[in-house]
């Protein structure tokens, strides 16, 4: 399967070889995720959800994913975070 990446989408695809070991296991988790979440209009193909044509969700469905997601402490945390300085070998 090929995958289209975009400035930042190289991103979600690591994270998603980290998390899951290969784009199409992780897929597999965030499906059964939907599922676990009464999601009945959503299914992922992809991490960065680029046009793919079996990967799809609905406004409410994505609204649902954010809201369950914002109860999350850290992922409240990272995401209202307006800036982050990163420190690689104690240089900037």
């Amino acid at each position: 399967m090929d995958y289209f990446y975009a400035r930042g989408n190289d991103a979600a695809v690591a994270l998603a070889e980290h998390v899951g070991g290969s784009i199409e296991s992780f897929s597999k988790l965030m499906n059964k995720k939907a599922e676990e979440l009464g999601l009945t209009d959503t299914h992922f193909v992809t991490p960065h959800g680029l046009d793919e044509e079996e990967h799809y969700t609905t406004a409410y469905e994505l609204a649902k994913i954010t809201d369950y997601a914002l109860n999350i402490n850290e992922f409240a945390k990272i995401v209202k975070t307006k800036e982050y300085t990163v420190n690689i070998n104690r240089k900037l």
